[in-house]
């Protein structure tokens, strides 16, 4: 098996950036299970956004042109901010397990939208990668697999491909020289503006921006989905001005795998044997994944199959990938 990219640091960045993203799908539930979705959103953006500020104004980050600052306000709105909003809403009323399970289709959107954006048939392994990775999302959600899938799995859904089509857009706005860590600042930056007028709305219709059963543990939780989220995005961002953008959405196919391991430990929620056997299916196809795009650099092509060690090492590139963002 070949190497799975010349760029270790890349795949590694991904690897970590799809635990974080999982383990946030769990904080998320168990924030809006006390706390309305319209309070936890903002406040989540809001941390992510000014975790983000502090370091570009501490770093001296580039200004952007007023269109490279038009593309990253669009890619924003469209995720985290509608996405995330349709998530929310979702967990309201589907278990986590499910939402992660749900979010192991982002890759199919991102090769969809990528083949849109590019005017071109996706390649035959990109294509069977997304077919088994499919095919393990379905067995993973068991009896809630298309077409029986409920109306609020269907919002998740729709959360999961705004995130799709926002990797296709932040990979266009990245080719246009725009450093990972002001992309990403903006971006959430974005995302959180469009949050202030669901916080007036709960003030307006609750008189609080919590209910009374509200628990403390949930404020934390909010607060540490939007830390995570900032060093999640910043991971990906990273990544994908390394590597084509179909190949790291396949590499996000972890997080339903981690997403469901993070509901089960934390939240107490059970899942079948049948459903495990889903998530390994999905591993399976990290394995069976080529894309022969070409490489942002130059280079002929970029093969995908995981190495135990790369997954070894995700938690000591994260530093690495940090520091890289920081002196761009």
């Amino acid at each position: 098996m070949r190497d799975i990219f010349r760029q270790r640091g890349s795949a590694a960045s991904l690897v970590a950036a799809s635990a974080i993203f999982g383990l946030w799908n769990t904080a998320y539930k168990y924030a809006v299970s006390s706390l309305p979705v319209t309070t936890v959103l903002p406040v989540m953006l809001l941390v992510a956004a000014a975790m983000l500020w502090a370091v570009v104004l501490g770093t001296g980050g580039r200004r952007l042109g007023r269109g490279q600052l038009r593309r990253v306000a669009v890619a924003g709105v469209v995720d985290p901010a509608v996405g995330y909003a349709a998530i929310g809403l979702g967990l309201t009323h589907v278990a986590a397990t499910v939402s992660a399970m749900l979010d192991g289709t982002e890759a199919c959107f991102v090769v969809f939208f990528a083949a849109i954006s590019a005017r071109r048939s996706p390649g035959a392994r990109a294509v069977c990668g997304v077919l088994v990775s499919a095919a393990g999302v379905a067995v993973l959600a068991g009896n809630r697999a298309l077409p029986g899938i409920g109306r609020w799995d269907l919002v998740v859904l729709a959360g999961v491909a705004c995130a799709g089509l926002c990797n296709v857009l932040t990979d266009r706005v990245l080719s246009d020289d725009v450093p990972p860590l002001t992309m990403t600042a903006c971006q959430m930056g974005f995302a959180a503006l469009c949050t202030f007028p669901l916080l007036g709305l709960q003030w307006r219709h609750a008189g609080a921006l919590a209910g009374q059963a509200a628990r403390p543990a949930a404020w934390a939780a909010a607060i540490a989905c939007g830390a995570g989220l900032a060093i999640a995005f910043l991971l990906y961002n990273y990544a994908i001005t390394r590597i084509p953008v179909i190949t790291a959405g396949m590499i996000l196919n972890a997080i339903p795998v981690c997403g469901v391991g993070a509901a089960v430990l934390f939240l107490g929620e059970r899942i079948s044997w049948a459903q495990a056997g889903g998530a390994v299916i999905i591993l399976i196809a990290f394995f069976l994944f080529e894309e022969g795009a070409d490489h942002r650099e130059g280079s002929a092509g970029v093969t995908l199959g995981l190495h135990a060690a790369d997954v070894q090492t995700a938690a000591k590139a994260v530093p690495n990938c940090l520091r890289g963002l920081l002196t761009r």
